[in-house]
């Protein structure tokens, strides 16, 4: 059997304060500003490239620049968005959800648009006739299982199974389980070291942001190695918030 090593992603570490002491207002209004004018010049950068592009042959190299211009203001759109979710306060509407469902319909509109990868993913369910109900913000899993997939997505990995525990007597357990080289390469020991140190960054503020999400939900989650490069992130949640 495969030594099973555990990485928690809850601490004790201190939470970080408020950039100005407790005014986390000020904090957002502040945040929400600045995201607001990088947005208009990001667009503005957008609209010109746009311009450009009707104005260049279809042949001409220079086509290129003006499409890697758009990919970059594509790409920097997400980053700023991407921060601003997990910065500012959220306030969750919690309601009846059937998570297994909920799950699928993520991954197929998170992958579905890439052949071989959706739909026709190996889910495994251990739950009485496949019901995982619990009480949870629908739109923030929706957005977990999309960071998640995200996360190992950028960190070069592959997903090769999502299992769904729901027999348990308060929680229901989610494992993701993927290829990955890069946690026993770059010796990371848990997920504040993933968060602060791996590559790209896009990575980890997506892991940032699931990690957020557990946590507004009271849940639990960390990564385990199952053999020398099958990892498995598992997030617990409790079934009643």
């Amino acid at each position: 059997m495969a030594k099973r090593v555990e990485y928690p992603i809850l601490s004790r570490r201190k939470s970080t304060p408020s950039l100005l002491g407790q005014n986390t207002k000020v904090d957002e209004k502040l945040l929400s500003d600045v995201v607001h004018k990088i947005k208009n010049g990001l667009g503005a950068i957008g609209g010109f490239a746009a311009l450009l592009e009707r104005d260049i042959k279809t042949d001409d190299p220079r086509r290129r620049l003006v499409q890697r211009i758009q990919d970059g203001v594509e790409k920097v759109n997400n980053i700023v968005v991407d921060l601003m979710t997990l910065a500012r306060t959220v306030e969750p509407s919690f309601k009846e959800i059937q998570l297994s469902s909920l799950i699928k319909e993520a991954w197929e509109n998170t992958l579905g648009e890439e052949e071989g990868r959706a739909p026709g993913f190996p889910f495994h369910f251990d739950s009485l006739n496949n019901q995982s109900k619990l009480i949870a913000d629908s739109q923030m899993i929706r957005k977990m299982v999309f960071h998640v997939i995200q996360f190992i997505d950028l960190m070069g990995g592959r997903i090769e199974s999502i299992k769904i525990n729901s027999r348990l007597k308060n929680k229901v357990k989610i494992e993701f389980i993927f290829i990955d080289h890069v946690f026993d390469k770059n010796g990371f020991q848990d997920i504040f070291d993933l968060m602060n140190e791996c590559e790209p960054v896009e990575a980890r503020l997506s892991l940032a942001i699931v990690y957020k999400i557990v946590q507004i939900h009271r849940g639990k989650a960390f990564v385990s190695s199952l053999a020398s490069n099958q990892k498995v992130l598992t997030i617990q949640l409790p079934k009643g918030y």
